[in-house]
């Protein structure tokens, strides 16, 4: 499932659930999810045949999907794309302070990097 998250055609809200959601099994043509229940106070019943639809889409064949709300122990999509975006993030700053244009401008103004602001040229706020 978190390798076909990001292939289902599905935005809004109903992108947030399904993000946040495990699959937890598939019985004939149905798919059952659980969503986190920290994630939950933007789900109602109504976003179930938008989710049905946008995962039938994907998979060329019409299939249901249930969700229920609960504890998650697995990585959902939402949160390995967290975790990635984290990681890529720590990757840049030890590359960024190996760099010795870097390093000889700390050493002669006795200065530190602050991490936060260092970000992808795409990601700069202009």
């Amino acid at each position: 499932w978190l390798e076909l998250y990001s292939y289902v055609g599905i935005d809004g809200i109903a992108a947030n659930v399904l993000g946040n959601s495990v699959l937890n099994k598939v019985e004939s043509n149905t798919l059952y999810f659980v969503l986190d229940e920290k994630q939950s106070s933007v789900f109602n019943e109504e976003l179930l045949p938008k989710i049905s639809t946008a995962v039938s889409d994907f998979f060329n064949k019409e299939l249901k999907v249930l969700i229920d709300i609960g504890e998650i122990t697995k990585e959902t999509p939402a949160k390995l794309g967290k975790r990635l975006k984290q990681e890529g993030h720590r990757e840049m700053i030890s590359e960024f302070e190996k760099d010795k244009n870097v390093q000889q401008l700390l050493t002669h103004f006795s200065g530190t990097l602050a991490e936060e602001t260092i970000v992808p040229t795409n990601e700069q706020d202009n």
